[in-house]
């Protein structure tokens, strides 16, 4: 079984087009699992294909210097009286 070429966190591209993906999953089979935003439904979709139809060396996006800034927060449910 080769080894894989991709890794979660690479950034790869179909061969034949279409938007940046980032890697997810790399199965033992040579399988990659990628996810990408589909601008035209608004939502991240994910794909599973093989990596001989993936173009990468497109790397990792590095994070701002004030990344540290960033913060997830949550918005709790109210009810309405």
């Amino acid at each position: 079984m080769a080894t894989a070429t991709f890794q979660p966190g690479d950034v790869v591209q179909l061969k034949s087009g279409g938007p940046l993906c980032t890697v997810i999953e790399v199965d033992g089979f040579q399988r990659t699992t990628c996810v990408y935003f589909n601008t035209a439904t608004g939502l991240f979709e994910t794909f599973t294909t093989p990596q001989a139809c993936l173009r990468g060396g497109i790397g990792r996006p590095e994070l701002p210097e004030d990344a540290s800034r960033l913060r997830t927060t949550s918005v709790a449910k109210s009810s309405l009286s």
